[in-house]
């Protein structure tokens, strides 16, 4: 069985403090900024994704013109305004 534990208070304060600089770098304030950060994700252990139903997956071929950018040790790929992906 998996356990998705329900995100903290100090990882809740660091997104909603983000949040407007993120609406600001997205460029549009007619979309939710995504919620990437290292605090947002849960990594799977090797037995728990078993678990996972392929009826609850989605397969998504992706951009092939893609490419990660970045600005120094900055990545700015998800970052439009800086010339990141618009399409996610």
């Amino acid at each position: 069985m998996i356990k998705i534990s329900p995100q903290g208070r100090i990882s809740r304060y660091a997104d909603y403090s983000m949040m407007p600089l993120m609406y600001i770098l997205q460029g549009t304030f007619a979309e939710v900024p995504q919620r990437t950060h290292r605090w947002n994700n849960q990594k799977f252990k090797n037995n728990e994704l078993g678990f996972l139903g392929s009826e609850k997956m989605i397969t998504v071929a992706g951009d092939s013109s893609a490419f990660r950018r970045w600005w120094g040790p900055l990545p700015i790929f998800h970052i439009p305004l800086f010339g990141g992906w618009s399409k996610f």
